[in-house]
């Protein structure tokens, strides 16, 4: 990500209801020795959908995302997510979903 995506995605996460610190740029690498590809909806209102998988040896990973406001959008980055891995002959794509615990 360049610098305008990077300040993005972060004005994006701030202004959502919920995002963990999971989802922070940065946070993953602290803690895995794993590749980090970023994913993101957008329109031309900006950014909708955001989260950060870890992959390794073809198997992914999203901690607590993606993040979102709208439900129906989570459901569209999810299928996008997917598709993509299946293309790319990943044989394992785990996704934990954020709980708001209130």
């Amino acid at each position: 990500m360049d610098n305008t995506e990077l300040v993005n995605v972060q004005k994006f996460c701030d202004s959502v209801d919920y995002c963990s610190i999971e989802q922070s740029i940065g946070w993953t690498q602290l803690f895995f020795n794993s590749n980090i590809r970023y994913f993101y909806l957008k329109d031309d209102s900006g950014i909708k959908s955001f989260c950060q998988i870890n992959e390794r040896l073809r198997a992914a990973q999203i901690d607590f995302g993606p993040v979102c406001c709208d439900k129906e959008l989570v459901v569209d980055s999810i299928n996008e997510i997917i598709n993509y891995y299946k293309k790319r002959g990943f044989y394992y794509l785990g996704i934990q979903m954020y709980i708001i615990r209130l």
